[in-house]
């Protein structure tokens, strides 16, 4: 069978990864031999535990001026972010997403995971954490950027996080290449106990000396395109529902080198090393977590292939007739699945949701002739040899090149005179519809112009523009512009755009911005803009941006929603269901966790809420509300004073931020805010309508904690009251002793330092 139709100059090769640093004990051989080393006891040899599992997921597209971009990493770590959120049993306060880091982020990522499993320890559970790295790398590290992680000191990074067992799966050139270094000793694969389990397992995408390859087909990497494949249900060999990472490793292991072995990157041979005691088998995921599931029927043989709505590869696997029924659980969605089975092609169409599982057989295919599926454009290289596979989709079709269209609509115009041809035109003008197959120009119409296969160049139209393919260039209308493939370029309207895949470039418009696929560059409209797979770069708009999956840049709005963050969200309201690494700064802000929360309403879950029961030099009784984020807090205080009037007495009510590290981790933190409050002096409000009594506080406070919910905390403060009430008193809350007066004609001045002691829960 041939190879699938892609270009090959659009194949990277994936830089080299080597895990062997990360443990002395190595094993590097093929499935089968791993399957030989020893038996694997089922679960129900041991007692079922309960687990916590934190991850952390880096895609790195960029390894330097020296290296050729990789067009997928980021792409590979969403997919398999998406699979263990689904059915891995990784929520979303338990993981992390980073996109491009450098050395010191990647660090940072580690040292804050390391942290919130050494909370989760105890308890009688065991806690599990995986690591997953797509991207470049050399022999002797990680590549990010122009930066070198050795992987000597990537090793003392995954030991940080305190879990029973690490996981850590590198897709990457030369992963294998640390196996040289210590020397190995054949274990058991992946022999991990329900009960006591300690210990780490590490899977590589190729051997020392093999580049792990991409394909443009997949729209990732092959090893991490079959993993996540099998991770979904295709590896599940015994039919129990679960993946196990041994049958996640050789399913991936099989597929990976049976799709490479006459590419010219050349076979490609994954890897791993582990050192884990136990018994039983780690599972990877459970398909009983979900009945968002579609069953293949035990009677349906050949390739498989499961495309989603926008036509991305998300699922394939080579099924044997006897191999009984698989499962696969996907998202909610329609997706469409293709069977090669040899000599024909055979395709369904179904729905997957929630509420039932769909099933696949033999009668819900149809026979799909080869003249009604054709490739978009897609052409094979003379240099490239053939594989024993198939995309599922016959050669491309060839074009007639029409240099120049002139016409009205479709039936009046030069292309119209050749209606059984698939047509190229370079220049095309309407002046009511324009129809071209393919575009290589620039295309112009007073209605609206459709390239159904796709365009390089621009498309120009007062109404609507059209492409069924990918857009490499610019479209540009006052009403609406459609792209059903990827974007390479800019979309411009006073309407909306959408793009049905990814988006490299911008998309900028009055009305709203939607690309259903991944966005780098911006997104920018004056109503709403729409991300579901991910965006780095901006979204900006004077309403609402919505971005699913991980944010690298910022969102600007009057609404932001997003999952993961990295950067800034600005907005009124911003929400962001899973981690911010940077900052939110709105009037309201909610995060699952967020390094920095600048808002009155300031909530992270994982920050959670704390009170303050206090004295000050203000007031003898005070109570605060600190509404905390990783670094920061938003603060609301009040306080009574009691005392004869004109001595002190009174009330206040205040709001403040402020920022808090620790200084030893779960004993001694430090913090320092700022407070401005509104001061009542004998508890009247000010009614002479010439402004009131504010005093602003600066505050240093360090805090010793006991456990994790209560802390005994004080400080030195510094204050400055201001008064403005016209009856000439000036009042000096709390405590009367001041450092220095100043009285002018309409304002009073007070300058003093103060204190503040008292506990938190």
């Amino acid at each position: 069978m041939p190879i699938p139709n892609y270009d090959p100059s659009r194949r990277l090769l994936r830089s080299f990864a080597a895990i062997g640093a990360f443990s002395g004990l190595v094993s590097v051989v093929p499935p089968a031999q791993a399957m030989e080393a020893a038996p694997v006891p089922s679960l129900e040899d041991a007692a079922v535990v309960a687990v916590d599992r934190f991850a952390l997921f880096v895609g790195a597209n960029n390894g330097g001026d020296e290296r050729a971009v990789l067009q997928y990493a980021g792409a590979d770590a969403d997919a398999v972010a998406r699979v263990m959120r689904d059915i891995g049993g990784v929520g979303h306060g338990a993981r992390s997403q980073l996109v491009d880091p450098t050395p010191e982020q990647l660090q940072a990522a580690f040292s804050e995971l390391g942290e919130r499993v050494k909370a989760a320890q105890g308890g009688g559970r065991r806690v599990e954490f995986v690591f997953y790295y797509s991207g470049h790398s050399d022999e002797s590290g990680l590549l990010l950027g122009d930066q070198h992680v050795p992987y000597g000191e990537l090793r003392t990074w995954v030991d940080v996080v305190p879990a029973d067992v690490s996981i850590a799966i590198l897709d990457s050139c030369a992963s294998g290449a640390f196996t040289r270094l210590k020397g190995g000793t054949k274990r058991a694969p992946f022999l991990v106990g329900a009960s006591a389990v300690k210990g780490h397992a590490f899977l590589a995408s190729s051997s020392a000396d093999e580049a792990a390859q991409e394909s443009d087909r997949v729209g990732g990497s092959f090893f991490t395109h079959y993993l996540v494949t099998g991770l979904r249900g295709a590896a599940d060999v015994d039919n129990d529902r679960q993946v196990t990472l041994n049958e996640a490793y050789r399913f991936a292991f099989d597929e990976t080198l049976a799709r490479t072995e006459t590419t010219q990157g050349g076979p490609q041979h994954a890897a791993y090393d582990i050192r884990l005691s136990g018994s039983g088998d780690l599972v990877m995921t459970d398909l009983r977590e979900t009945t968002a599931t579609v069953e293949l029927a035990p009677s349906l043989q050949g390739r498989v292939y499961v495309r989603d709505r926008n036509g991305k590869l998300v699922a394939e696997l080579f099924k044997d007739a006897d191999a009984g029924a698989v499962r696969l659980a996907l998202e909610p969605g329609t997706y469409q699945l293709t069977v090669d089975d040899g000599k024909q092609h055979w395709r369904a169409t179904v729905t997957i949701d929630e509420q039932r599982e769909a099933r696949v057989d033999a009668t819900s295919l149809k026979l799909v002739e080869s003249e009604a599926t054709v490739a978009r454009g897609a052409t094979r290289s003379p240099a490239e040899p053939e594989a024993p596979e198939q995309s599922g989709e016959p050669p491309a079709p060839e074009y007639k090149t029409i240099p120049v269209n002139v016409g009205i609509v479709p039936p009046v115009s030069t292309n119209g005179t050749h209606k059984d041809a698939k047509i190229i035109n370079h220049w095309s003008f309407d002046l009511v519809w324009g129809q071209v197959d393919r575009l290589e120009g620039i295309a112009m119409a007073f209605g609206g112009g459709m390239a159904s296969d796709g365009v390089d160049g621009a498309q120009l139209s007062l109404g609507a523009n059209l492409t069924g393919g990918p857009l490499n260039g610019a479209q540009m209308t006052l009403g609406f512009n459609y792209a059903g493939g990827p974007v390479l370029g800019a979309q411009l309207a006073l309407g909306a755009n959408v793009a049905r895949s990814g988006v490299r470039g911008g998309q900028l418009s009055l009305g709203g911005n939607v690309a259903l696929g991944p966005v780098h560059g911006i997104q920018a409209t004056h109503g709403i803009n729409v991300a579901p797979a991910g965006l780095r770069g901006l979204q900006a708009s004077a309403g609402i941006n919505v971005a699913r999956e991980t944010i690298a840049g910022a969102q600007v709005a009057n609404v932001n929603v997003a999952e993961d963050v990295q950067g800034a969200q600005i907005a009124l309201v911003n929400v962001a269901t899973g981690r911010v690494r940077g900052a939110q700064i709105g009037l309201v802000n909610w995060a699952d966790e967020a390094d920095a929360s600048i808002a009155l309403i300031g909530l992270t879950r994982q920050g959670g809420i704390r009170f303050d029961v206090f004295t000050s030099d203000l007031a003898a009784f005070n109570l605060s509300v600190r509404l905390r984020a990783r670094h920061t807090y938003t603060l609301l205080t009040g306080g009574l004073h009691p005392g004869r009037p004109g001595k002190g007495a009174g009330a206040h009510a205040g709001l403040g931020f402020g920022g808090y590290w620790h200084l030893v981790p779960d004993k001694l933190w430090l913090a320092v805010d700022a407070v401005s409050s509104v001061a009542f002096p004998d508890f009247k409000a000010t009614d002479d309508g010439h402004g009131g009594l504010m005093v602003e506080s600066l505050r240093l406070t360090f805090g010793a904690q006991s456990g994790r919910r209560f802390s005994v905390w004080g400080g030195p403060t510094f204050n400055v009251a201001i008064d403005w009430r016209e009856d000439g008193t000036r009042f000096r809350p709390g405590y009367g002793w001041t450092v220095i007066r100043r009285d002018y004609d309409e304002v009073g001045v007070r300058l003093w330092p103060g204190f503040v002691a008292g506990v938190q829960f």
